[in-house]
């Protein structure tokens, strides 16, 4: 469990880092914006596609390619210390969707989550 998880932990760093690096040079943004729409659905909706979109240093919305891109790289650069039997290239994809999927998640939680900490104060 332990080389699973500093694997795990390698491929997120190195994400992280090429995510940033690319975002940089492109001028996109990699911080999650919260939406300033109101209902659940929107909201949902915007978190869920902000895994996938951004913002430009001038404010529209583009295809997150640095995010996308970001993750394929670290899938494929953990190829250097993963066993041979992890490298195909369906297990690259799987690790992209999930890397994309777990995002989303935390996006969702990210939009909900002062309005859900502020109703457990009220009680």
């Amino acid at each position: 469990y332990a080389r699973r998880t500093a694997s795990a932990l390698g491929r997120y760093t190195l994400r992280d880092t090429y995510e940033a690096a690319s975002a940089d040079a492109l001028g996109y943004e990699v911080r999650y914006v919260r939406c300033r729409c109101a209902g659940i659905a929107p909201r949902l909706g915007y978190a869920l596609a902000s895994s996938l979109f951004t913002r430009d240093r001038n404010g529209r919305i583009v295809p997150a390619a640095p995010r996308i891109g970001s993750a394929f790289a670290a899938e494929y650069t953990a190829r250097l210390w993963l066993p041979v039997a992890y490298q195909s290239d369906s297990r690259i994809a799987r690790g992209v969707l999930f890397q994309t999927g777990i995002r989303s998640l935390v996006n969702t939680y990210k939009e909900f989550s002062p309005e859900v900490k502020l109703a457990f104060h009220k009680r």
